[in-house]
This record gives structure tokens, sequence and C-alpha cells, in this order.
């Protein structure tokens, strides 16, 4: 049976017990919720286990963890006067160092003093196990990203070869078409023989160089194997239009 301190609301029980539930060693339990009077605004309450005094902060939708106390650490506890009826919890550790959990009502502070001589144990920190699943998180995020890259190094070098190997594949499939009289383009056997012939006229070129070189005879050399006829021949696939 969970005790609740003044103010303390069955949801807001729930909101805690929900977030500290992971954190908490398997035979841990809470045992005792309090709230704090806000005079130190990074606590806002303290939660007693089995196990450990918690300290806690809240601040409507964040519930974290502030310092704690391992049970077997406690080896006593005193109060001091603070505002009215409030009081401030001084805890003592066994090695000499006070801590201070919260400032909580004297009715409070009553409840407390019964709970801790039942208290007993020394868990594993809560910021310990928090430390432990942060780094498991961050070495499982690297490792899926690692493999992640690798996979997108396997995948980028094997479009690479694909591609190279289409390369081939392509220049293979003309040559074969050409070796057997299709259209290396489209493998069409609907081809036609062109031949055409063009005749050379009055070389501008060769004028310009020979005068550079031999004066006004050398625009004799614009005349040089002009009114010769070129001949080329070729196949057009007369489906595709590919010349060759």
């Amino acid at each position: 049976m969970t005790h609740f301190g003044i103010g303390v609301k069955d949801k807001k029980y729930e909101q805690i017990k929900n977030h500290l539930s992971r954190w908490l060693d398997k035979d841990e339990v809470i045992i005792a919720l309090f709230n704090a009077n806000h005079l130190y605004p990074l606590v806002t309450g303290m939660v007693l286990t089995n196990r450990r005094m918690i300290t806690i902060y809240d601040n409507g939708t964040n519930i974290k963890a502030v310092s704690e106390i391992c049970a077997d650490d406690i080896l006593d506890f005193t109060t001091e006067k603070e505002m009215g009826k409030f009081t401030k919890l001084m805890v003592i550790k066994k090695n000499g160092e006070k801590l201070l959990p919260c400032t909580m009502s004297q009715e409070d502070i009553l409840v407390v003093s019964s709970l801790i001589a039942k208290m007993s144990g020394t868990p594993q920190p809560i910021a310990e196990k928090i430390y432990i699943a942060k780094t498991t998180e961050k070495a499982e995020h690297n490792r899926i990203a690692t493999e992640q890259k690798q996979q997108q190094a396997k995948q980028a070098a094997q479009a690479r070869r694909e591609r190279k190997q289409a390369l081939v594949d392509a220049k293979q499939l003309a040559s074969d078409r050409a070796k057997s009289g299709q259209c290396p383009k489209c493998g069409s056997n609907n081809l036609q023989a062109v031949h055409s012939s063009t005749k050379k006229g009055f070389s501008n070129t060769g004028a310009a160089g020979g005068c550079c070189l031999l004066g006004p005879v050398g625009l004799l050399c614009g005349l040089c194997n002009s009114g010769q006829t070129q001949e080329q021949s070729y196949r057009m696939c007369l489906n595709c239009g590919n010349k060759f």
C-alpha cells in the first residue's frame, strides 16, 4: 500500500510511477509519495521506495529524478524549521554528508521518519541506469547508421557494375548486329545502301595559308584539289534512320 503525502493526487502518482518503473530494480516498489512546498524550484516532490529515497522534478510535461540516496547509505535524518508549518528534511549519509531532498509539511516528515526505518538495500543508481541506456541506444543507433551506409555503398557499387556491364553488352550487341547485316541501333534488317558524291570547291583555308607563306602565289593553294569529287558509301536503317 503506497502512502500519499498531503496534497498528492492519484493522477500524479500514476505519472511518477510510470516514469520511474523502468529505472527501479525488479524487487523495488514505491511505498510513499510526498509533495514539496516549491520553495526549491528543482524539487517538486519526494518518492520513497523500499530501497531508496528519490527527489523528483516535474514541470508539468517532464518528470525526472534529481537526486537519490540508497537506504543503506542513510545513517540518520534531522529536520530544520523553515517557514510556517514547513520543515526542511536533512538526510545524513554514513560518510557524514548532509543532503536536502526537499522541504515538506511537518505531518509528512513524521511519516518519512517511520518509513525510513523499514527501508534497506543498495540499488543500482538511476543515473547509472539512464547512462547505460543512453550509451546502449547511441551504440545501436551508430550500428544501424553504419550498416545503412555500408548497404548504400554496396548498392552504389552494384549499380556501377551493372551500368558498366550494360555498356559492354550494348557494344557487343551492336557489333554482332553489324556483322550479321542488321542495324546496330535497333537490329532491323530493313537497310538501304546509300552512295553520295560531293565536288570539292575553292579552299579559303588553303589559300590563306599559302598567302602567308608564299605571298600572292600562295593563293593558288586554294585551287589545289578543287573540282575533285569526294564519294561516300554507307548504310541507312529505314526503321530508325541510323546511318552506319
